[in-house]
């Protein structure tokens, strides 16, 4: 399975521009991708003004991102700022190319940015079964919570998109490759380049192995890479770790 991560340098709070550069790059990947991944809140940057920006599921953004998983035949995941019943949620969406949303709502807020003011937590895991492969999904400072993702046997690969900044790539880094070690899964870090308000990103973007390494090839724009199954069922069968996990329970 091939995945793409856009790593995207977003236009504050200008969903018709981000929409049109991400059209724009997919126009030029080729048509061998089965799943493109964009950064968190990909059509606004980082927003705390969701009373503004916030759509609900039948808005523009939604139905964008139906439109484009249906013309280029890909998988499209991300996130966009979700009005839902009088609350908002910072809502992460897998789109596939017959028009089926699973979504999930995520779980951290980041306090020191203030989103736990302004959008409510989610509360339930979300695990997506796309062509074989099962997909937990992840949003950026979720990374930072090893217990929320811990592997129960019930998932393949971690997606996160995120808008994770510059000055801490290095713990991006570091976390996203003991995700992988610990979890013995492939996992996938979408992030975002360019400034916001006050606020920079480098991308850094990458996709790792069950071991820890990087397996993605970084351009300027994006990542790429191929995940195999197989390759990773061998080595859990060969390095069962999850065979002595400690159990646990939510509460």
């Amino acid at each position: 399975m091939k995945i793409a991560i856009f790593q995207m340098n977003i236009e504050w709070q200008e969903p018709e521009k981000n929409m049109d550069a991400v059209r724009n790059w997919l126009q030029n990947i080729g048509n061998d991708i089965d799943i493109v991944v964009l950064p968190e809140m990909f059509n606004t940057g980082f927003s705390m003004t969701p009373e503004v920006d916030a759509e609900d599921m039948n808005g523009a953004t939604v139905k964008w991102l139906i439109s484009v998983a249906k013309l280029y035949g890909v998988a499209v995941v991300t996130s966009v700022a979700i009005r839902d019943k009088g609350v908002y949620f910072n809502r992460m969406m897998f789109v596939t190319p017959e028009g089926h949303i699973q979504w999930y709502d995520k779980r951290h807020l980041f306090r020191m940015g203030e989103e736990n003011q302004h959008y409510m937590s989610g509360d339930k895991r979300v695990i997506v079964n796309y062509k074989g492969c099962r997909f937990l999904l992840q949003v950026c400072y979720d990374l930072r919570f090893p217990v929320w993702s811990r592997n129960r046997n019930d998932y393949d690969a971690i997606i996160y998109v995120a808008n994770w900044p510059e000055v801490r790539n290095a713990a991006w880094e570091i976390l996203l490759k003991a995700r992988a070690v610990e979890n013995s899964c492939f996992v996938i870090g979408a992030n975002r380049t360019g400034k916001d308000l006050k606020v920079n990103y480098i991308g850094n973007s990458m996709i790792i192995n069950y071991k820890g390494d990087i397996i993605s090839t970084n351009t300027f724009d994006y990542v790429v890479a191929d995940i195999d199954l197989n390759k990773q069922y061998l080595f859990r069968e060969k390095f069962p770790v999850h065979l002595d996990c400690d159990e646990f329970r939510l509460v």
